[in-house]
């Protein structure tokens, strides 16, 4: 009966709201790579096009397994930045034509605000969006400061108005090295990622009236883990992710209770795989 919004097209991203415990400082280009404060300078207009591969692979994906390559172009439009450095930013994913069947959206805008780190910090258009995606388009930056091999630990409140809750994530971030050197430097960042989850909404306010042959008063439930292994290569000169590869592991199920009794209904849908995504610019 049910079915995972925003899996129905493999695309499963991220909207963060940092919690971090760092203060930023805004950009500094790097005098040294021993020790750098790294950020982004926002201009509103700005556009980069990316190209992103998501391969998945779930043992069982709703009530059957699923393996499947899709790919397709990120674009990051800058709409406007505030007067603390925090971008108004469109994202649009699109699907390359081969895998778009008939009737469906090749194309899905998310609107999100992003501050000089990389962290994503509101979601004005109110959609929950899950960890791989979007947030491995954005570089995920140290804190001021940072030198190479210094690590450091975030937890995230991550807003999700689709529940009316937040997910919080667990992070373990690594500024692992500099690669190359002069205006060809690239910062290699590794980005460790864990929440638990345990959320509870109306069926119709997350897909719309149930189907007429079930009970119309039904509470969606979706329970379980999630967790993400990602390295970043960020331009600290230009100011701009390189590449990134994800690795997102999910271990959920979703059941349906009708509200008027407190009956779970059948059947639940379970998502237990991978996801792997690769980023690169266009």
């Amino acid at each position: 009966m049910g079915r995972r919004l925003l899996m129905s097209v493999g695309i499963a991203s991220l909207v963060l709201s940092a919690a971090c415990s760092h203060d930023v400082e805004g950009l500094r280009t790097p005098r040294s790579p021993a020790s750098q404060t790294l950020g982004i300078k926002w201009h509103e207009g700005t556009h980069v096009v990316y190209r992103w591969q998501l391969d998945q692979d779930y043992s069982v994906f709703g009530n059957q397994p699923l393996k499947r390559t899709i790919s397709g172009n990120i674009d990051i439009l800058v709409m406007s930045v505030s007067a603390e450095g925090i971008a108004a930013i469109q994202f649009t994913l699109s699907l390359d034509a081969q895998y778009v069947a008939a009737g469906q959206s090749r194309a899905f805008v998310y609107n999100v605000d992003v501050g000089a780190r990389g962290r994503i910090t509101s979601n004005p258009d109110g959609n929950f969006v899950e960890l791989v995606h979007l947030h491995t388009a954005m570089p995920f930056l140290p804190p001021a400061g940072a030198s190479i091999g210094d690590r450091w630990h975030e937890t995230y409140k991550i807003p999700n108005p689709e529940y009316g809750d937040t997910r919080d994530f667990s992070v373990n971030g690594q500024y692992v090295r500099v690669e190359g050197t002069g205006l060809s430097r690239a910062v290699v960042i590794h980005a460790q990622m864990f929440a638990t989850f345990d959320d509870a909404a109306p069926y119709e306010k997350l897909y719309g009236p149930p189907p007429a042959d079930v009970p119309q008063h039904i509470e969606d439930h979706f329970k379980g883990t999630e967790s993400a292994d990602i390295t970043y290569r960020f331009d600290p000169v230009r100011q701009t992710l390189l590449t990134s590869v994800a690795k997102n592991t999910y271990d959920a199920v979703e059941t349906y209770t009708d509200v008027s009794n407190g009956q779970t209904l059948a059947p639940h849908d379970q998502y237990v795989g991978t996801e792997t995504v690769t980023i690169g610019r266009s």
